[in-house]
């Protein structure tokens, strides 16, 4: 009996010792075939004849264990994704793209703009090549026009091209998420975060820059120099009359006001100048403040203005001042006598129809001054030939 004891526990002894290192043995054995991603993928296509394509920074540091090799098809791609969080698509019955959840669009997912991602290519078609080709047309985005000379840029892969002059743009990507840089003169600068997955036509947008101006205040103060603001005014000073053009050989001040814009004689033989299409009796001219309704003797030739003792002529065409009457072209007002000379001084000159002479004397300091001048025609000299 005390024998019997002892070999039923030695036997429970082998057998609990048995199933340990059993255990032991498998868990040993299970722990050897686990294997990274790549190389499961490579006996994954061999065995079930696909071909898999997959981003390797979804697998990375990860691995397998070839268990999964054991199941169908469709429950090993589905452990795949259940192990990893991800999902994939079938491609013609024998291509497997393992894509993570982010790759996937959902129907009317195409956005832009510095906060959004561009999806360029079809998910059906993603992992087919490493570098697609990528066309399409850049617009302005508020007038819809084309922009020729556009620039489109990655500086990631050192790659970029300029759109024509139809705005078309052709561009070799590589696959995958980068940002994409748009420019135009004039427009302002765009970085697109792109995800391309296949080939594909994309239409892009820019708008155009706005500059924002600081305030500007403008200040405006009264100079002394400004004495009236009235239009239509020509003066004329005693410079300006002395550089006046001779009319036989003297220097005619109301002949002369024909040559200003606005202005025509009345005729050669004429004693007046009409204004914007006014007649010659519309005009007032003044002679120090005293009307003159004949300004020229002997028909016209002769004026009855001396220029050597003009001191300034204003001609005013439109706004006549109320104090001038109701004269409807114009006002010519002539002032003479020219500043106190500082010494006596004699002019005059001979001229084909008269002579003239004019004597300038200072009195009181220049406080004062007489100013005589005189002129004589030979027009008495003419009719008594005749």
């Amino acid at each position: 009996m005390r024998y019997c004891r002892i070999l039923y526990l030695v036997f429970l002894f082998l057998i609990v010792f048995y199933f340990g290192l059993s255990g032991q043995i498998n868990e040993q054995a299970e722990e050897g075939v686990y294997i990274a991603y790549p190389e499961f993928f490579k006996q994954f296509e061999n065995k079930y004849d696909v071909k898999v394509f997959y981003d390797p920074q979804i697998f990375l540091g990860k691995n397998v264990h070839s268990s999964l090799l054991e199941s169908s098809l469709e429950e090993s791609i589905a452990r795949i994704c259940r192990l990893n969080s991800i999902t994939y698509l079938i491609i013609q019955d024998d291509k497997i793209v393992f894509l993570s959840p982010r790759y996937l669009k959902e129907e009317g997912d195409i956005s832009g703009g510095e906060q959004g991602k561009i999806v360029i290519g079809d998910i059906q078609h993603y992992g087919e090549n490493t570098v697609v080709k990528v066309t399409g047309t850049v617009r302005d985005g508020k007038t819809q026009e084309i922009l020729p000379g556009a620039v489109i840029y990655t500086e990631k892969h050192n790659l970029g091209t300029v759109t024509n002059s139809k705005g078309r743009y052709e561009i070799n990507l590589p696959v995958g998420e980068y940002e994409l840089s748009l420019s135009y003169v004039g427009f302002e600068s765009r970085k697109i975060s792109v995800n391309v997955l296949s080939r594909d036509d994309v239409d892009l947008e820019l708008y155009e820059s706005s500059v924002e101006l600081e305030e500007v205040t403008v200040i405006s103060e009264l100079t002394d120099n400004i004495r009236k603001s009235q239009m239509s005014v020509v003066e004329l000073n005693a410079k300006a009359i002395k550089e006046l053009p001779l009319i036989l050989g003297e220097k005619d001040v109301i002949r002369s006001i024909a040559y200003l814009p606005g202005v025509q004689s009345a005729g050669e033989f004429g004693t007046g100048f009409n204004v914007r299409g006014g007649s010659s009796d519309q005009n007032l001219v003044l002679l120090e403040d005293a009307p003159l309704f004949h300004s020229s003797h002997l028909f016209g030739l002769l004026s009855i203005v001396n220029s050597d003792m003009v001191s300034d002529v204003t001609l005013m065409k439109a706004g006549i001042p109320a104090e001038f009457g109701e004269r409807a072209s114009s006002i010519l007002d002539i002032h003479l006598g020219p500043e106190i000379p500082e010494n006596f001084n004699v002019k005059g000159g001979i001229g084909l129809l008269n002579s003239r002479l004019q004597m300038n004397v200072p009195m009181a300091k220049k406080k004062a001054g007489l100013l005589l001048g005189g002129r004589s025609s030979y027009s008495n000299w003419l009719l008594t030939r005749m």
